[in-house]
């Protein structure tokens, strides 16, 4: 996922020019699982997760500034590069059938730490106030703070009718423990005279969230199934810690979608997923007051699988 803004209007303090802002932060995971039957109602159910992260961020890399009442310490554009780590992280579940047209179901998710290291950043050292060093590498850059929140999930799913499923769930994700003051940290400079190392902290400070989920599959027939969805949650980050390149302010989702099932046990499976709009208001130093952020969006999901 990711944001990029070109061209914004920055604050007269920082120069007042035009500059740009992005993030980009991409996971891939391999999940590998084990599935016990333990009897006709009760199974049980693990799964490793493998993460694979990178990120990259800059924020104004144009831009410098020397210290005014806006920035007391000045102001200094970056350019976040090439962080990569591996975190692990597991997932165990439970699945009750007390009769047959009822499931209940309870998973735990660990919490997944994120590290990225080994990056590069460069600092616009540009203004007097910093020497006049101008755009500044540093070779060894990471950043610290950043977690995948710890997950504990319930659902109840039910047919009041022979073709129509109703599931039901609430899942609560531990963000207050897993993100709060984000922290770049870069040393090893190029430039003789710059700073042996920078620290640029960000407060984030997540809250806990809880997501309510309902889903609606209709057999149509034999082989199709025709499926709906709405989730619904709190938003984890407060709105004054909002920022045009850290906006994760969704706060509901609709998903519409179908399962076609073809010949020798195959299957494919879509499904359109819809971000309402959502919007924020807030306070920033970098922005201005009164600054606004807005999300909405599209996704496709395409599956196509064996039964055996």
């Amino acid at each position: 996922m990711g944001w990029a803004y070109s061209g914004l209007n920055t604050n007269p303090a920082i120069g007042g020019k035009r500059d740009d802002a992005s993030s980009a932060f991409t996971v891939i995971k391999l999940s590998p699982a084990v599935a016990w039957k333990v009897c006709d109602e009760l199974s049980l159910g693990v799964a490793l997760g493998v993460n694979s992260f990178s990120g990259n961020q800059e924020l104004f890399p144009n831009s410098s500034a020397g210290p005014s009442p806006s920035f007391p310490t000045g102001f200094a554009g970056i350019r976040f590069k090439d962080a990569k780590g591996i975190g692990l992280n597991s997932k165990w579940g439970l699945q009750y059938h007390p009769m047959p047209d009822v499931t209940f179901g309870v998973t735990y998710g660990t919490q997944t730490s994120i590290p990225l290291r080994n990056g590069t950043l460069r600092i616009n050292f540009s203004d007097p106030a910093f020497g006049s060093l101008g755009i500044v590498r540093y070779d060894n850059a990471k950043l610290t703070g950043l977690r995948l929140p710890e997950e504990l999930a319930v659902g109840l799913a039910f047919r009041p009718t022979q073709n129509l499923l109703i599931s039901l769930q609430d899942k609560w994700y531990n963000w207050s423990d897993a993100i709060g003051k984000l922290k770049i940290t870069a040393t090893n400079p190029r430039t003789p005279g710059a700073p042996a190392s920078v620290v640029i902290p960000s407060a984030v400070d997540f809250v806990d969230q809880h997501v309510i989920e309902m889903g609606i599959a209709y057999d149509w027939s034999n082989d199709t199934v025709l499926t709906l969805g709405v989730n619904h949650g709190s938003r984890p980050i407060p709105d004054n810690n909002v920022s045009p390149i850290f906006i994760p302010i969704q706060a509901r989702h609709y998903m519409f979608g179908a399962r076609r099932q073809l010949e020798d046990g195959w299957y494919v499976a879509g499904i359109l997923e819809w971000f309402a709009t959502q919007s924020v208001t807030y306070d920033s130093a970098v922005f201005g007051p009164r600054a606004n952020e807005h999300h909405l969006g599209d996704v496709l999901h395409i599956s196509i699988g064996r039964n055996w």
